[in-house]
């Protein structure tokens, strides 16, 4: 795997989500850089089992929020999941609600 330069935005965010359905056990992380490839801020943490789709837009949930948080502009978001993607650009809607996941999360 390898990090690739932002576009041109101040910000760049990667985040991954994972479900194993036969242990029902969930992850999510994520890592955000500035535009010469700096971290500003990562984390990873077991959540809830639910689904690889769920998984992945816990993950760019939180940073998106947390990014908002800070005021953080011009943000690039860079996912694994065109389904997720599709989501966030208001391309299809999922059936299912992220809910009460950012509570609980404090990211330093």
């Amino acid at each position: 795997i390898k990090w690739i330069k932002s576009s041109g935005t101040t910000w760049k965010l990667t985040t991954d989500g994972s479900y194993i359905k036969n242990q029902e056990k969930a992850g999510v992380g994520g890592i955000l850089r500035n535009k010469m490839g700096r971290m500003i801020m990562a984390f990873s943490y077991p959540t809830q089992f639910c689904t690889k789709n769920y998984s992945e837009a816990q993950a760019a949930l939180i940073c998106i929020y947390w990014c908002s948080n800070q005021h953080f502009e011009a943000l690039e978001v860079e996912l694994d999941s065109t389904i997720v993607v599709q989501m966030i650009n208001g391309i299809c809607k999922p059936h299912w609600r992220v809910l009460g996941i950012i509570d609980d999360v404090t990211l330093n």
